[in-house]
């Protein structure tokens, strides 16, 4: 017997079917993602993102996303605390990115801040692409 809020079994399976393909998109998609918890730390990168910055996952994993820009761009991510504190909702900028073999690499991000179930701060979805060559 089901309680109210409880989801019938199709319903669930059709919840479940649809976050793995959710995960194969993001996965195999053209553009680097990146999921970022609410201190900056990497906790999740696709493909094309590691391929990007030349790291692969497991080096990203709890890694700060300052560690991977200049000590110029530091400053660069008060746009990120800006998004975990709420003052904005997503921001779309240029990034130099110092990839594995020290090389800087620009590329065009875009943040948005996911929120959970209560409407509290989750984490924070980054997307990035090469910058289109003048």
């Amino acid at each position: 017997m089901s309680t109210p809020g409880d989801l019938p079994e199709d319903v669930e399976a059709f919840l479940r079917r649809a976050d793995g393909a959710l995960a194969e998109l993001v996965e195999s998609a053209q553009i680097g993602i990146a999921y970022l918890t609410l201190e900056c730390r990497f906790s999740r990168a696709n493909d094309r993102f590691c391929q990007l910055t030349g790291f692969d996952e497991a080096e990203l994993m709890g890694s700060e996303l300052s560690a991977l820009l200049p000590p110029e761009d530091a400053g660069a991510c008060s746009d990120l605390h800006q998004l975990v504190g709420g003052s904005i909702s997503d921001y779309s900028t240029a990034y130099r990115f110092v990839r594995k073999d020290r090389s800087i690499l620009e590329l065009q991000a875009s943040a948005k801040l996911v929120r959970g179930t209560t409407q509290a701060p989750a984490f924070v979805v980054l997307v990035v692409e090469a910058s289109p060559t003048p």
